[in-house]
């Protein structure tokens, strides 16, 4: 083997480093220069993607309810629940609808003759709850009254002056098309300078003619305040309009100013903000470009479609300066340049400095072994070195090092296979930690976390939240008449067949004692869960299981309590489980081999 000549060892390290570090300093500058523009319409593009999706998903949450109250109130008065004999006694069913969203304002009955009653939550004073009634006077004096504990109107504390409700965009919205539901257009409140959206529908009677209309409809200020809790940065801007261009809702308040000759919201094509106008151009032209520009600035564009359903289509557009992204980029690069320019700078001192030491090969191997680079001192870095000296301490210490490796391999492989078989363990017993040792289904432990994670959602997603509580009847009678094993088997038997009722991966089956079992039912009104316990009470009853033991039930049956409430942050999720508990001692209490409540 020849051995180089001796070359200063500053050279050797100093000079390629240098170059290298220098080398690829420049390269990152000019790759990060060209790409900062990309980088910032990615993500800029995110930021409009994550916006969207709060959007998105706190209009559907908060719209849904609409539909579903109105088109319940309308069947409640054509199937005489509700009253049009005497509206005022609807008083506080619509004031318990109301109560079930806090984003809503008025759950209204508007009758033909031009009677108005309606559960209120006054758009100046949202923190409040009253009747707002036309039927108290003989002038057709629309009047609110504040709430007796019975919910009925009790004391007069405002008069706003005559109303028909006939004339006002809600009613002659259902009553021009009443074979579907109405999204009215947006307009103003008579009382104050808000503007709001409805829902409504014309209620027929048997002969098919129009009797009233049932209403709901949310001020428009409730949008925009969420989209201000959003905290975008002060430069991005959000909207929210109709297929039309109507401005429903925006981050910025002074978009949503009124036309003062209609008293109506601007368009974005006919507002005075030229801004909106060139979006309007934008949006129109239906352009998948993501960067347009408007007023001589650069933004990115993300616009989308919200179904409200029954032909109502709102649009969302999020604008974000692209300026505003690539400064936040620059600034960036512009550190990271610095913080390797510094570095460079430092290391080609360090490296002089150590280079003039005889002995840095030597202290180079030392450190390595101290440190226990074992894979560095196996390749034997310094082998080559004119210092004969280091070439065999290099050598000897690579051997060493390359039995160590070996060693500590096979030690890794004995340690991982058992890790491995630790792990295994451990998911078997929490999978048993978690069943219930004879159903198979979740336990009483799973339960409660379930639930209180689910609580937690639908508090706040405002959503509602269902229990289920089924047991199964005269079982200690069944037990005592066949025997604990034949019990046992039953109850595998009735598990089995409510967990097939099961549909969506959200919910939850659980033994909650004995002959006891639970349902956790996320996003689920007391219609739906009214629904899925007859599903269950009826599919235990197909599973046949017989007895002999009971004269009124020829074969195992259920007594079914269920419950569901959109829950506020004050409610104690013990409450819903004490209704579902209460639901079923009443079904027991009346004959057992039933569900309550029923939906009206």
């Amino acid at each position: 083997m020849n051995i180089p000549r001796s070359l200063p060892l500053r050279i050797l390290i100093v000079v390629p480093f240098t170059c290298l570090l220098i080398s690829a300093t420049a390269i990152f500058a000019g790759v990060s220069y060209n790409n900062n523009r990309a980088v910032a319409i990615e993500m800029a593009h995110t930021f409009n993607e994550l916006i969207s999706q709060h959007l998105e998903s706190y209009i559907n949450n908060t719209m849904e309810l609409m539909p579903t109250l109105v088109l319940n109130n309308a069947q409640a008065l054509k199937k005489g629940v509700l009253s049009s004999d005497d509206p005022l006694s609807n008083s506080p069913w619509l004031l318990n609808q109301l109560r079930q969203s806090d984003q809503l304002n008025f759950v209204t009955l508007a009758f033909n003759d031009g009677g108005y009653i309606a559960a209120s939550r006054p758009p100046q004073n949202s923190s409040t709850l009253e009747i707002a009634t036309n039927l108290m006077n003989d002038e057709m004096h629309l009047q609110g009254y504040s709430l007796n504990k019975q919910d009925l109107p009790s004391e007069l504390h405002k008069d706003i002056g005559f109303y028909d409700p006939r004339l006002r965009p809600f009613m002659r919205c259902a009553i021009t098309q009443p074979q579907t539901p109405c999204w009215g257009k947006v307009y103003q409140y008579l009382e104050g300078k808000k503007y709001a959206i409805s829902f409504s529908r014309a209620i027929r009677n048997e002969q098919n003619e129009p009797i009233a209309v049932a209403a709901v409809d949310m001020s428009l200020n409730r949008l925009s305040e969420y989209i201000n809790k959003l905290k975008l940065n002060n430069q991005s801007i959000a909207f929210l309009f109709e297929q039309d261009g109507t401005l429903l809702a925006s981050t910025k308040e002074d978009y949503l100013v009124a036309n003062p000759l209609t008293n109506t919201r601007f368009t974005l094509s006919n507002h005075p903000n030229t801004l909106l106008n060139d979006l309007a151009a934008f949006l129109h032209l239906g352009s998948s470009e993501e960067l347009i520009e408007l007023n001589n600035r650069d933004y990115v564009v993300t616009s989308k479609d919200i179904q409200l359903g029954y032909g109502k289509v709102w649009k969302l557009a999020v604008l974000q300066p692209l300026d505003v992204t690539i400064s936040v980029i620059k600034g960036k690069t512009s550190d990271t340049i610095i913080l390797i320019l510094a570095t460079l700078l430092g290391m080609i001192a360090l490296g002089a400095a150590v280079t003039k030491l005889i002995a840095k090969p030597i202290e180079n191997i030392s450190k390595m072994a101290l440190d226990g680079a074992l894979d560095e001192l196996e390749k034997a870095p310094f082998q080559h070195s004119f210092i004969p000296e280091v070439r065999r301490l290099s050598s000897s210490l690579a051997r060493l090092a390359s039995a160590q490796i070996v060693s500590i391999t096979q030690l890794e492989q004995r340690v991982v296979q058992r890790t491995t078989e630790l792990e295994k363990a451990n998911v078997r017993l929490l999978a048993l930690s978690q069943k219930d040792p004879l159903t198979g289904i979740a336990n009483r432990r799973v339960f409660d976390e379930t639930y209180r994670l689910q609580w937690a959602l639908a508090q706040r997603q405002q959503s509602p939240i269902a229990l289920i509580l089924c047991d199964v009847d005269q079982f200690k009678a069944f037990n005592d008449n066949y025997g604990h094993q034949k019990g046992d088997a039953a109850l595998i038997r009735v598990a089995s067949s409510i967990l097939k009722q099961i549909k969506r991966p959200t919910d939850l089956l659980a033994r909650y004692g004995g002959e006891e079992f639970i349902l956790v039912l996320p996003q689920t009104d007391e219609k739906g869960a009214w629904e899925i316990a007859e599903r269950i009470r009826k599919a235990v009853i197909a599973e046949n299981i017989p007895r002999d033991d009971q004269q009124n039930f020829p074969y195992i049956t259920l007594s079914v309590g269920f419950a569901s409430m959109v829950p506020t942050l004050e409610d104690d999720r013990k409450s819903l489980l004490s209704q579902a508990d209460q639901q079923l001692y009443i079904a027991k209490a009346n004959g057992r081999n039933q569900s309550r409540p029923r939906v009206c």
